[in-house]
């Protein structure tokens, strides 16, 4: 069976090759697209003091800014469900944290989760088995790891929260494909800016489930494959691959 994997496309659409099923890492819409100044002030805001980045996400620039997000995801979602067949995407930290600032800070943005109810082909897996011709996929959304922007976020105690619990990882039976957004710690995970920025909660999944398969982003510059034990794991980077499973 032909599965297409994406990667952390950012808004970014390519000519996809035909699949029966396409599996997507999150961080699907692109903030570089946005109006430079809207782009730099949230970039400013989220490296500020607590009080600084929480009053701009009340602010009209970010009300805008994130409009901009939430059509940047309808148009992503779009191009997906035009594949017509299924797609199965976990959330990227992309997802979860601007859903956070829209729910609490700007109420009546469209979150991505609210704008995806609209794709009939197009399912988030969060935390959950799905079963697709004999695979068995288990979802695994952003798990959070020591990143700066991590720290930076989860000053305000919402994110930390979220984070937290986004850290609480079981996964139940024995998966054939983890979709996780989060790559393992050490393994293709490493930044030339940060160092190793995976997530041990992800590792430990993977030791204990030993998957056919792990699938993960995040990372971009960290694209590969590697094979661990019994799993090959693979960061698509901000692109995608074709598997036959």
């Amino acid at each position: 069976m032909k599965v297409c994997v994406l990667g952390d496309l950012h808004g970014k659409k390519f000519k996809l090759p035909e699949a029966e099923l396409y599996l997507g890492v999150g961080d699907l819409s692109s903030l570089g697209d946005a109006p430079e100044k809207q782009r730099e002030e949230f970039n400013s805001a989220i490296k500020s003091d607590l009080k600084i980045m929480k009053g701009f996400f009340r602010s009209q620039d970010e009300r805008a800014f994130l409009k901009f997000v939430s059509e940047t995801y309808r148009e992503m979602y779009g191009w997906l469900n035009s594949l017509e067949k299924p797609v199965y995407m976990v959330s990227g930290n992309r997802e979860i944290i601007l859903t956070l600032i829209m729910k609490e800070f700007q109420p009546g943005v469209e979150t991505p989760y609210e704008a995806v109810e609209s794709f009939g082909n197009i399912r988030y897996i969060d935390n959950q088995t799905v079963r697709f011709n004999g695979l068995t996929i288990y979802g695994l959304p952003f798990v959070p790891s020591n990143e700066p922007y991590v720290r930076r976020f989860s000053r305000i105690p919402l994110f930390r929260q979220q984070f937290e619990s986004l850290r609480d990882v079981k996964i139940p039976g024995k998966p054939d494909i983890i979709l996780s957004h989060s790559p393992p710690l050490g393994i293709l995970d490493h930044s030339s800016v940060v160092g190793y920025t995976g997530s041990i909660e992800v590792l430990k999944v993977l030791k204990e489930k030993q998957p056919k398969y792990l699938f993960c982003g995040h990372l971009h510059e960290a694209k590969g494959m590697k094979q661990v034990g019994q799993t090959t794991v693979v960061n698509l980077g901000m692109t995608y691959e074709l598997f036959d499973l």
